[in-house]
């Protein structure tokens, strides 16, 4: 276990205490992933790319620092961003700048600020998500539920599943969960997004994939960075709704989804809550947000395990691997 685990673990524990554990209160076990770096990866198959949390900061030392580390590594066959990527239009235009990107596909997660903003709104209901998902070669695209059909989704592709969730439906409407700023606990695990995200579960499971992934904006539980143990919305996450999480939680272990991958809190983090894989992609807006590295992920499949590798950047220009390399490595369902 790497010393910055050790340490962030250790807040997770001195948060615990200090918030006392209340009436109903979710105190979820906080365990580091199990390590796999002793085995050699099997049939190589899709990669692909998860970033996060940019927003508006959108200059050379901010994301477009991360997307020209992106376009140099090579992002896969497609990327992923799990929400706060207001204004998308903007956002998606900063990726596509590079000529390597020009047509790769993008996947957005409505984040809470796209939430509270009409005009993101807007743009994400109209993107086009299974135009976006046949590019990425994928297969079985499904839209969501009534109230969140453009902005929920699901997909396979290279031998997985992927879903999409919008945390802030409530069953009719996409926003009805209303992520304002009086409202810091307003994402959740609704129980129409909760059944829909079981429909799809259960369908998937028949095709048998090797992987599943279920991508949403917000954390089960807000861990510490793994660089610089920061915690941001401690208690503010889907953990300030107990029981909505722990079905959410029950949910994901019914179907063996190989990880939860998250965004949210700016913070760089990948651990196991309550025995679910937790991937918190950090933020990737560069000097834009100094109390953490600026962080890209870069995921691929083998026959024998999933590595995430996460890149990482003090100055929104130079990223790479942390050393000791600390890839993650999650074995296949």
């Amino acid at each position: 276990m790497h010393k910055t685990w050790i340490a962030g673990l250790i807040v997770v524990v001195g948060l615990l205490l200090a918030c006392g554990g209340g009436a109903g209160a979710f105190a979820p076990v906080v365990e580091a992933l199990p390590d796999y770096s002793n085995l050699n990866g099997v049939s190589a198959g899709l990669d692909f790319s998860i970033v996060a949390d940019m927003r508006n900061f959108l200059e050379d030392t901010e994301f477009k620092g991360a997307v020209a580390s992106m376009a140099g590594v090579g992002a896969g066959v497609f990327i992923v961003s799990p929400g706060d990527i207001d204004p998308p239009d903007q956002v998606l235009a900063t990726i596509r700048a590079p000529l390597v990107f020009s047509s790769i596909p993008w996947l957005p997660v409505v984040g809470n600020h796209e939430a509270e903003t009409p005009s993101d709104m807007a743009f994400l209901r109209s993107y086009g998500l299974a135009a976006q998902a046949s590019a990425a070669g994928a297969s079985n695209f499904a839209s969501g539920p009534s109230g969140a059909a453009t902005t929920c989704y699901s997909f396979d592709a290279g031998g997985a599943h992927f879903a999409f969730i919008n945390e802030y439906y409530d069953g009719s409407s996409d926003v009805g969960i209303n992520p304002g700023p009086a409202d810091p606990l307003a994402g959740t695990i609704s129980p129409a997004l909760l059944a829909w995200l079981e429909g799809d579960l259960v369908a998937a499971e028949a095709r048998n994939p090797a992987y599943i992934f279920v991508f949403g904006h917000e954390p089960l539980y807000s861990l510490p960075d793994a660089a610089t143990a920061r915690v941001r919305h401690s208690g503010e996450c889907l953990d300030a709704h107990p029981e909505e999480v722990r079905a959410f939680i029950d949910l994901l272990k019914k179907h063996a989804v190989t990880a939860y991958v998250c965004g949210h809190t700016h913070d760089y983090s990948a651990a196991l809550v309550d025995g679910i894989a937790q991937i918190d992609a950090g933020h990737a807006r560069g000097s834009g947000d100094t109390g953490a590295p600026s962080t890209w992920l870069k995921v691929s499949l083998y026959s024998n395990f999933a590595e995430i590798s996460p890149y990482r950047s003090t100055d929104g220009i130079a990223y790479a691997i942390p050393a000791p390399a600390s890839a993650i490595r999650l074995l296949p369902r």
